[in-house]
């Protein structure tokens, strides 16, 4: 195995721009063997490379964690008593909604679940508590 030193490599990629860019392939064959032994070989090993695998490798605590915002049951109650559906679909995005569902369910949304069906489900679920008070109440 030869290692391959900075030049090696820069020169290796001037060649694969070549080949990226040219359109005639009679032409970019003939300027490649000006380079390289066998043509062939070499095209049949860059052929050969897996596009997924080349990449950086990740350090593994990289994850981008995201931070879903945080609502009690009663900042979600106090949202849906105030302000209607359309506009807490304006002033909201899903995971603002998707974090409220979970206070007041204690669980996510179904995947099929979008930003408007949470909001209404989360606006029933309030519209039911409030008759049952009332129900209790007689």
């Amino acid at each position: 195995m030869i290692n391959f030193t900075s030049e090696n490599i820069n020169d290796l990629g001037y060649l694969i721009d070549f080949i990226n860019s040219s359109d005639d392939a009679n032409f970019m064959y003939e300027y490649i063997s000006k380079y390289v032994d066998d043509p062939a070989a070499f095209l049949k090993i860059l052929k050969s490379i897996n596009k997924n695998k080349l990449c950086y490798p990740r350090k593994k605590n990289q994850k981008k964690e995201q931070k879903m915002p945080i609502y009690t049951k009663e900042e979600v109650m106090q949202i849906f008593e105030s302000k209607s559906i359309a506009v807490i679909l304006e002033e909201f995005t899903v995971k603002d909604l998707t974090s409220m569902y979970k206070s007041v369910y204690n669980t996510k949304p179904l995947s099929s679940f979008n930003k408007e069906r949470i909001a209404t489900t989360i606006q029933q679920y309030f519209y039911r508590m409030e008759r049952t008070d009332i129900l209790l109440e007689s």
